[in-house]
């Protein structure tokens, strides 16, 4: 899996900022939603409708203790999820 940095990603990618809860920020502005449902609602309700490939999973890294951030739904030390404008490829970013 290719690696990019976070603000590589911010630029490429045009996450959803504004409208997510409280488990993710930049400068403030939540990125993140609590839940995979609750970050599919918001892909669809923007018309993303192949929704999927727009989510990301933010999850902690014990190893590097570190934030990740990779393609898709993950289920082991999740923060939350970041919906995209630009579809997901075979990423992930370290935050």
């Amino acid at each position: 899996m290719k690696t990019i940095t976070f603000d590589s990603w911010m630029d490429t990618f045009n996450p959803i900022l504004g409208r997510g809860q409280d488990c993710g920020s930049v400068d403030g502005v939540g990125i993140g939603f609590g839940s995979y449902f609750s970050a599919r609602q918001m892909a669809q309700s923007l018309g993303l409708l192949d929704g999927e490939p727009h989510i990301w999973t933010i999850h902690h890294n014990d190893e590097d203790d570190c934030w990740l951030i990779s393609p898709g739904p993950e289920c082991v030390n999740v923060i939350g999820y970041v919906v995209t404008r630009k579809p997901c490829g075979d990423l992930m970013v370290i935050w």
